[in-house]
């Protein structure tokens, strides 16, 4: 199971993503008020958002026998990366301030689940090679 390298791209993703609550995601203010820190955890939503990628993204290990329905639930874990980014961003849309650098781990969930979804794919290509051979 974990030496598929998709296992480990899939377990990277979990990491980062979990460890994306505790870093700042923007440094801003809102009209004239002070500067205050932007984490996964100062929202709700964002949080429960953040949870459900890393829980989901840790349960697709499991999945390694069944490549296919692996594959599709990494590409909805994909889409709920990207619209957690998006939802990041609607959330600092009335701040002024700057993206911080902790920001770089909800940035490389996604490429690490693209990661993943190359190797699934690879897999089912040498499986469907090797059954043409068996035939």
């Amino acid at each position: 199971m974990i030496q598929r390298i998709q296992s480990v791209w899939l377990l990277v993703a979990t990491v980062l993503a979990l460890f994306s609550l505790k870093q700042t995601f923007f440094f801003g203010s809102v009209l004239g008020q002070p500067a205050t820190p932007f984490m996964g955890t100062t929202n709700t939503p964002i949080m429960l958002m953040t949870i459900l990628v890393g829980v989901f993204s840790f349960l697709l290990i499991f999945l390694y026998k069944k490549r296919r329905q692996q594959l599709w639930l990494t590409v909805l874990n994909l889409v709920l990366s990207l619209g957690l980014i998006a939802f990041y961003f609607v959330q600092i849309n009335q701040q002024l301030g700057q993206i911080a650098l902790g920001s770089i781990f909800v940035f490389a969930v996604p490429i690490f689940l693209l990661l993943a979804m190359k190797g699934i794919y690879s897999d089912r290509k040498l499986l469907k090679s090797v059954d043409r051979l068996r035939d």
